[in-house]
């Protein structure tokens, strides 16, 4: 029976570790969710990305046609 009594008792402490650790992490989260950046904010910085990727791969697919022109 005293056993099972301590082994009651590591399971409440393991139980308090695992409630503060979800504690913090709500926390967190709270505090992160005010640093999102909005999708309007994000579409001009998603337009310039996207314009020198595809700038960069016509630049690669240009070259690669004018190897093969030349040969």
């Amino acid at each position: 029976m005293a056993e099972r009594n301590i082994d009651i008792e590591l399971l409440k402490k393991d139980l308090a570790g695992i409630q503060k650790g979800i504690d913090d992490i709500q926390k967190e989260l709270i505090e992160i969710k005010g640093e999102k950046v909005s999708k309007d904010e994000f579409l001009p910085v998603q337009k310039i990305v996207y314009g020198f990727t595809s700038l960069i791969l016509i630049s690669v697919v240009t070259a690669l046609i004018a190897l093969v022109i030349r040969n």
